[in-house]
């Protein structure tokens, strides 16, 4: 019998501690143990040796120029009006819940935060963790589960050669899945910071590229951001207390540049691409005399700071960004309640007041509340964590342009860890979370 050796990291994963831990490090029990070579994402094969990465769109998004907001494109020609629910009614309505990770199939590592979801070619993209087996070293690597639209499976985890940090992200733009990751840790609590783009059935479709260090406590994971204006993808970091900005592209990276006048105290590091500008969302723990605010950046290779929008609420460690058409929502937890608000990076103002999801959010971490924004539905779905006298449950709610709730919130789950995740695509939105080392799924549509 072999034996296995847990890397520094992967040990690691398994002394987290509180809540935060999930099972992890599991073997496959029920299934042969996977090995790098394991899926058609194998990044030890070159773009030259395996495939072009797939062809891009053949009429790519057009570049309008440094001031162009998402509804000058043409996709806003088939916006729909937001819905209208009366306020009695239920919000939406629910699919069954669909389990995609088995509890032995050695995904998700114990890492503390839930696995990101995308929409994109056409199927749910679900970033997460994994451990292998290399020569007999169990490793983590980042793992990308396909989905179906309904949320069934598609085949095994796509392996990727990056190292997983819990706080990673994963985007579709314009014919390319893209993902950041940490890894490479060090005794200043510092990682390097990992790009690379794939194509539609992630293969890659360049290489991987360094993006500069970035500290990784907390979770201050790189956050990513596409531009059509410049097309360039870019990668927020936190570079030792100051934004760290760093673009790529299919041929490499630009110069990576800091946002001048811009410190980081926080524990989270959100942004979202605006088509020709990067909102970015840097929440600041209690008791800092420096304001949670949205910052406005425009394109490259300046990526200048247009203006500031300060927020409402006064977020606790962590909070959650998505786009809604020219709009930005924002979300977290402060003293116990998690919030909601609106805002244009555009006119650099607010929409509307906040709002208040839930009242009973006992703990302030990042996995009690997630966000995504469908510009085609016109409203943004939030999944939240309610803590009911220690038992935990998964809501979901619609917030529209203007702030306001629509409808009544629906329960999804009732899961033993305080987490959830959600994505969204033209019909609706996908809800995650993690049930021990089970991870599942749930189609929510908008009430008619």
């Amino acid at each position: 019998m072999t034996a296995f050796r847990l890397t520094p990291f992967a040990l690691s994963l398994l002394l987290l501690p509180g809540c935060y831990l999930r099972h992890g490090l599991e073997g496959d029990a029920g299934s042969p143990p996977p090995t790098p070579r394991d899926s058609a994402a194998d990044t030890h094969v070159g773009r030259d040796a395996s495939s072009d990465g797939g062809a891009l769109p053949t009429e790519p998004d057009p570049d309008l120029g440094p001031d162009a907001r998402p509804s000058d494109y043409p996709e806003a020609d088939d916006w729909d009006d937001p819905p209208v629910i009366a306020e009695g009614d239920p919000c939406c309505v629910l699919g069954e819940p669909i389990r995609v990770v088995e509890e032995d199939e050695g995904i998700n590592l114990g890492l503390r935060e839930p696995a990101r979801i995308a929409w994109g070619a056409g199927r749910w993209a679900v970033l997460t963790g994994r451990t292998i087996d290399e020569m007999g070293e169990i490793v983590p690597r980042a793992a990308v589960l396909l989905l179906e639209r309904e949320g069934t499976r598609i085949g095994a985890a796509h392996v990727l050669d990056l190292e997983p940090s819990g706080y990673d992200d994963i985007r579709w733009a314009e014919g390319r899945w893209a993902v950041a990751t940490m890894g490479g840790r060090s005794e200043d609590h510092s990682a390097t910071v990992y790009g690379r783009l794939y194509d539609r059935d992630f293969r890659p479709a360049g290489d991987i590229v360094e993006l500069g260090r970035a500290l990784n406590e907390g979770t201050r994971g790189p956050a990513l951001a596409r531009l059509t204006h410049g097309d360039r993808w870019v990668a927020l970091r936190d570079d030792f207390g100051r934004l760290g900005i760093s673009p790529f592209h299919e041929r490499g990276t630009d110069p990576a540049t800091t946002a001048a006048g811009v410190a980081l105290d926080t524990y989270t590091l959100c942004a979202v691409g605006m088509r020709s500008r990067i909102a970015v969302l840097t929440p600041h723990p209690p008791g800092s005399p420096v304001p949670n605010e949205l910052l406005a950046l425009g394109g490259g290779p300046e990526y200048r700071e247009l203006g500031r929008i300060q927020l409402e609420s006064r977020f606790a460690y962590h909070a959650v960004v998505t786009a809604l058409r020219d709009l930005v929502v924002v979300a977290g937890v402060e003293d116990g309640r998690t919030t909601v608000e609106v805002l244009d990076p555009f006119a650099l103002t607010s929409v509307g007041e906040a709002g208040v999801l839930t009242s009973t959010t006992s703990r302030p971490f990042r996995a009690a509340v997630d966000l995504a924004g469908s510009s085609k539905l016109g409203v943004a779905g939030a999944c939240y964590v309610v803590d009911a006298d220690g038992e935990f449950r998964v809501d979901f709610q619609l917030v529209g342009p203007d702030g306001r709730l629509h409808g009544q919130a629906v329960e999804i789950a009732q899961p033993y860890l305080a987490n959830c995740t959600v994505g969204s695509d033209d019909l609706g939105f996908l809800v995650a979370w993690w049930d021990h080392a089970e991870l599942w799924v749930r189609r929510v549509f908008v009430a008619d």
